[in-house]
């Protein structure tokens, strides 16, 4: 990661505007949602071996968020913060082509779908995604500390 990517990122976490009482994966999506007036939808869902931990698929109703359902909390909030952080950097979602494949995702043949969607960190939107969701992490562990609240270790058990 370089200095100018973190910089970025920071600047753009900045400009999201978090209340201070967010704390938890659920108040940075309802935040989010009201920002850019859609709808997120979280969703567990068992990926892949050698897949993607996580998916972000934007629809006319709004924008679906996949992550590993079989993972630690801290592993799903970086999954979570990782795709939010491409909503948050103005990313064109890298799945447009496998929205029409949605349903077999479903299916037990959905691995090859899976497969097409993004490579983990081989580009700089991916880079960037990471870093978002790093200093996203980072802020909402902050704001739990500074309000004495253990919010982060329950952040996705509220969803």
């Amino acid at each position: 990661m370089s200095w100018k990517v973190r910089r970025r990122c920071e600047a753009r976490l900045r400009g999201l505007q978090l209340p201070a009482d967010a704390m938890s994966m659920p108040d940075v999506v309802a935040h989010l949602e009201r920002a850019r007036g859609r709808q997120i939808e979280l969703r567990p869902f068992h990926m892949p071996d050698g897949g993607p931990s996580g998916v972000w698929l934007p629809s006319s109703q709004a924008d679906y968020v996949f992550y590993e359902a079989a993972t630690s909390a801290r592993h799903q909030a970086q999954i979570i913060g990782h795709e939010l952080g491409h909503m948050a950097a103005g990313h064109t979602p890298a799945v447009h082509q496998a929205l029409g494949r949605l349903p077999s995702l479903f299916l037990a043949g959905g691995a090859a779908d899976l497969m097409l969607l993004r490579d983990e960190y081989e580009s700089a939107e991916e880079d960037e995604a990471e870093t978002m969701a790093d200093a996203l992490l980072a802020r909402i562990e902050r704001a739990a500390a500074v309000a004495g609240d253990d919010a982060f270790l329950g952040a996705l058990r509220r969803s």
